[in-house]
């Protein structure tokens, strides 16, 4: 039996969402709460499989509600309700963000314990219920709380935003002279004076005169005049050659790259920590399937593209691929990979029907990628349920030189994505979120 706390404001909508949860065997209405206040002091003393949660409360909101829940690591999978998809896109966005396992729109939705809304909220926790997510309980609120320290696996998946601002911060930090650490590189590589000490050390001295006594005219050779002291020709120094410029991050050596990115639920947060650390130089485009309905990827691309060094938006029909822009397949939409005659990439955007239930589908995006004209495509699978995905990339491979990175399950806050690529032997490396752009640049030779 999963154990379900109910938050919502109404008491209306609070009988009427206990009459759908209880109407199915598997799961039952533990506690109900009528603020954000009430809800998280139940949170902190009490053990519950799943809470769904209505953004929208008095005294404390759904997002303050979030964020305290992450500084305290609670990772059980919370349902969202709102109101209206449109009015609501922000608060839904940043929800995800922080966490939020998957939300729905209750909007006229009078009669909600019978038809779509029903069936859906159910359909929901089902899947919910069965995620491979690992709940993180501290039952004791402490104070400060929302100030202490959290290892890296529980600030990815618990506090996305304040992970990448600590990232951010660091990355775009300057240094003495106001340029970044990589830029200086080059100049630290030049004052190393092993090569200008060997040298002076060539120039001959001055002949010292020896303080002997005068020889006796018996010793010194009749026909031999001392010859005087040679002098070497100075030996001048070679100017140091400067190192040769290093070659920016991200600079795609050995052909035409692509990268081509999926993720699922946790997959807002995990972007928001993944593509800030991407440099500013990335030489390839990247495209993206990040399972979201119609609507809300336009503010996800708006969100990324304000907190990164490249370019982030949700890709439109006819988008040619750049160098260093993130291409996000918009919500409630199949994005395919084509080529015009100049075998120049460029976006199609389609309402073909769902694969799989989901629509934008991961496995749609790399099928199309199998007769480009990329020499490697670099598969990156980041946090998410089910396995889109899988396919793709296994067919893409009979095709195309790939290299597969998946997130590492320390890191996911639902390992069923990126466990699919390891269990079907598709993973060429395995890392924490924080190191998947670390391991993209250095795929490309950066």
């Amino acid at each position: 039996m999963v154990n379900i706390l109910v938050v919502d404001y109404s008491a209306l909508m609070r009988r009427k969402m206990c009459g759908i949860i209880n109407s199915d065997h598997d799961f039952h209405v533990a506690d109900v709460s009528a603020s954000g206040d009430d809800a998280y002091n139940k949170i902190m003393a009490n053990d519950y499989d799943l809470i769904v949660m209505d953004m929208t409360m008095p005294s404390l909101h759904g997002i303050r509600l979030l964020k305290k829940l992450n500084a305290q690591g609670y990772r059980v999978p919370i349902i969202a309700i709102i109101t209206d998809l449109k009015e609501d896109r922000d608060v839904m966005v940043r929800a995800m963000e922080l966490g939020v396992y998957e939300f729905i729109c209750r909007k006229g939705q009078i009669n909600m314990d019978h038809g779509d809304f029903a069936q859906r909220l159910l359909e929901i926790m089902h899947k919910a219920a069965a995620a491979e997510s690992r709940p993180v309980r501290r039952r004791t609120p402490s104070a400060g709380a929302e100030e202490a320290p959290l290892d890296f696996a529980e600030s990815v998946a618990a506090n996305a935003s304040r992970t990448l601002e600590i990232l951010d911060n660091i990355a775009r930090r300057p240094s003495q002279g106001g340029r970044t650490r990589s830029a200086d590189a080059p100049e630290k590589a030049a004052e190393v004076p092993t090569q200008r000490r060997t040298l002076k050390a060539a120039e001959p001295k001055p002949a010292e005169v020896p303080k002997a006594a005068e020889p006796k005219p018996a010793e010194v050779p009749k026909a031999v005049e001392p010859k005087p002291t040679e002098v070497p020709k100075a030996v001048e120094p070679k100017p140091i050659e400067p190192p040769k410029a290093q070659k920016p991050a991200g600079r795609a050596a050995g052909g035409k790259k692509l990268i081509a990115l999926a993720c699922s639920t946790g997959g807002p947060q995990a972007l928001h920590v993944m593509v800030p650390m991407l440099p500013e130089d990335l030489s390839v485009p990247m495209v993206l399937v990040q399972h979201m309905p119609e609507g809300f990827t336009e503010a996800l691309a708006e969100r990324l593209d304000q907190s990164s060094k490249v370019h982030v938006k949700e890709a439109a029909e006819g988008d040619v691929l750049q160098p260093g822009w993130i291409y996000i397949a918009p919500g409630g939409k199949h994005m395919k990979i084509c080529e015009n005659q100049k075998n120049q990439a460029f976006v199609r955007i389609s309402d073909d029907p769902p694969v799989n239930s989901l629509r934008p589908c991961a496995d749609v995006m790399y099928d199309s990628l199998q007769n480009s004209s990329y020499d490697e495509i670099i598969c990156v699978v980041l946090t998410g349920m089910g396995s889109d995905g899988t396919k793709g990339i296994a067919a893409l491979k009979k095709h195309k030189r790939i290299y597969c990175i998946s997130e590492s399950e320390e890191t996911c806050v639902v390992y069923g994505m990126p466990k699919s690529i390891a269990n079907n032997h598709l993973s060429d490396e395995v890392v924490p979120i924080n190191k998947v752009a670390e391991a993209i640049v250095k795929k490309l030779g950066g």
